[in-house]
């Protein structure tokens, strides 16, 4: 049944869509796709085709497909019933007003939800539901939905307050699951701009399962010295068994870590360097105590007869405990943007000197 959710929702989009429930619908979307080659092998990425439905001024209509196979499979082969609803990444009805007249207005979204509260606990969610967000009561908005991921029902909501510029605060709250697969996690996040080129943020997350409850700490600051210099630097402590079902997938638990990186812009290129420091709160097994990695990327676009291109270099370093200084990424690359919407990159991977991989992708999106 879960399944047929997102198709029959689908269904509903297209008829809304169509001319006997609306006399002017203004219609818009995208086509993109996209293919490489690296290291000997070509591969195609798939495509997308996503479609928006204007019905009326406060009525809107969107539809998302994603062919995973690539679009070139999926037109020799032909689709089922079955591989139509699993194509269907998205597909969902929004409407704009008050529910009740004299209340304030919203935005009310049915079918697929598409949730990104917090890093650290709400991230990326989706799945099929309804949902509601800019629910604006004076500074403070409201948000909240109710969903179905094909694994679990998810359910949450948030609060965000601007008493004033330069201030911001947000906090949610995540129920995902039931019974003994139950997981409550919540967040809460602010910003605040003392001076001008000065932001200082901070945020707490928080989670509770079957285990004893966990918790995640960050702060960090941003300095803009001057128009083409900026510093930024952070400290982290997250406990070990802290794992919120919809954490960002590139943030670690039981670690605690400092970083600083410095930003310069100066005659058309952007150079930014990161370094970190990670010192794990338990060793588990094999795994290393401390680790320090290093980044740097450098890139400088520029115009020839009307074409753009933008050279680029990353390089990625680290250091676990007492061994060697290791290369982690380390890419020169070449890119290329068309005027019909066409990105091309080139480069060499050059990470393992005994292996450097060639590397070409192409992407391509045209708007409708």
């Amino acid at each position: 049944m879960k399944k047929l959710i997102p198709v029959l929702v689908a269904a509903l989009v297209l008829m809304l869509a169509s001319p006997v429930f609306a006399a002017e619908v203004k219609l818009t979307g995208s086509v993109s796709g996209m293919t490489g080659y690296e290291g000997g092998l070509f591969h195609e990425g798939g495509a997308t085709l996503g479609a928006e439905a204007q019905i009326t001024d406060n009525i809107k209509a969107a539809i998302g497909l994603n062919f995973t196979n690539g679009l070139t499979d999926t037109i020799q082969n032909g689709m089922s019933w079955s591989d139509f609803a699993a194509m269907v990444d998205k597909a969902y009805i929004e409407t704009n007003g008050a529910l009740v007249t004299g209340l304030p207005s919203m935005t009310t979204r049915l079918g697929t939800q598409e949730i990104g509260y917090s890093i650290f606990n709400a991230h990326d969610i989706k799945g099929e539901g309804i949902g509601i967000r800019n629910l604006a009561i004076g500074p403070v908005a409201l948000a909240g939905f109710q969903s179905w991921n094909p694994a679990e029902q998810v359910r949450g909501g948030q609060i965000s307050v601007n008493p004033f510029e330069g201030l911001s605060v947000a906090a949610n709250v995540i129920h995902a699951g039931a019974d003994d697969t139950q997981q409550l996690s919540a967040a809460v996040e602010g910003s605040v701009t003392p001076i001008d080129p000065l932001t200082i943020n901070a945020a707490m997350g928080y989670m509770h399962d079957a285990d004893d409850p966990a918790f995640a700490f960050a702060g960090g600051a941003e300095y803009q010295v001057l128009p083409y210099l900026g510093l930024h630097a952070g400290a982290r402590k997250i406990d070990t068994n802290y794992a919120p079902r919809y954490m960002y997938s590139k943030l670690s638990n039981n670690e605690i870590g400092f970083n600083g990186g410095v930003t310069v812009n100066a005659f058309g290129a952007t150079l930014d360097t990161n370094v970190d420091y990670a010192k794990a709160i338990e060793v588990i097994g094999e795994m290393d105590e401390v680790v320090y990695t290093g980044e740097m990327s450098l890139e400088r676009p520029f115009s020839v007869a009307g074409m753009n291109f933008t050279p680029a270099y990353a390089l990625s370093l680290s250091k676990a405990d007492e061994g060697e200084i290791g290369i982690t990424e380390h890419v020169l690359s070449l890119g290329y943007e068309a005027p019909n919407s066409l990105n091309i990159t080139g480069g060499v991977d050059i990470t393992d000197l005994e292996d450097i991989k060639p590397f070409v992708n192409a992407a391509m999106k045209v708007e409708f």
